[in-house]
């Protein structure tokens, strides 16, 4: 209340925007209450100098994008010489959400030097809505040779790239990358897998996974032998060479 004078049977509405829901009211000064899609604050008088804050939560809807106007007015019983700032509207931009999770195992583990080693790779879609264009990469650690990936993965320049396209609210793709460890690899052998998406990811901590690789040392032990004179002779001398 600006004043100059008291207000008295001061009343706020705020008619609430379609394809949203109603979540809580709360006020400084007075009560407020929703009806039929309608929050209305009774405020009883305001002081010269006065005010009160009132918090209203909603929650969009998918049909809400991409944005949702608000306009909340007030009124009380004396005459307001500024009618003009009674009202106030909020326009909010409403984009959807889709958490991505991606999740990470190796097999064998601990993996010989010069064996395949299978990384095996799930991208899900944690809601709630659709993920569009959901991509995953996973660049390949040194001392690994690409053998194969789950289409529609695809490898290049050290990295697979698997473009997954939409994944539906819930929907989960289970990938499979197998890499041949050479003798340069380096133990632990670590791998991070990560998913990106054109679609708002409101938990992005979830988006990649790590996985850590013991590598076992391997030997190729060699033996030769020799024996002579060949043929030998009953009662003579054999000597072998190792």
């Amino acid at each position: 209340n600006n004043g100059p004078n008291s207000a008295t049977g001061v009343s706020l509405t705020d008619p609430l925007p379609t394809n949203t829901a109603f979540v809580s009211a709360n006020t400084t000064f007075g009560t407020c209450a929703q009806a039929t899609g309608t929050v209305t604050c009774n405020l009883g008088t305001l002081a010269n100098g006065a005010s009160a804050t009132i918090t209203i939560v909603i929650t969009p809807n998918t049909s809400a994008v991409p944005s949702i106007s608000n306009t909340a007015s007030v009124v009380a019983n004396e005459n307001d010489p500024n009618a003009a700032n009674n009202s106030v509207t909020a326009t909010t931009a409403v984009r959807l959400a889709a958490d991505l999770q991606v999740t990470k195992a190796d097999a064998p583990d601990p993996v010989p030097a010069g064996q395949n080693l299978v990384y095996t790779v799930g991208v899900t879609n944690n809601g709630p809505h659709s993920a569009d264009n959901v991509v995953l990469t996973a660049p390949l650690p040194a001392g690994t040779t690409f053998v194969s990936a789950t289409a529609p993965c695809v490898h290049a320049a050290g990295t697979v790239t698997c473009n997954l396209g939409a994944l539906a609210n819930g929907a989960s793709v289970p990938l499979t990358i197998t890499v041949t460890v050479t003798g340069a690899a380096v133990s632990p052998l670590s791998n991070t897998a990560t998913a990106t998406s054109t679609t708002f990811d409101p938990v992005a901590g979830n988006n990649s996974a790590t996985s850590s690789t013991v590598i076992t040392p391997v030997a190729d032990m060699q033996i030769t032998k020799t024996a002579a004179p060949n043929p030998v002779n009953a009662g003579q001398n054999l000597t072998y060479t190792v």
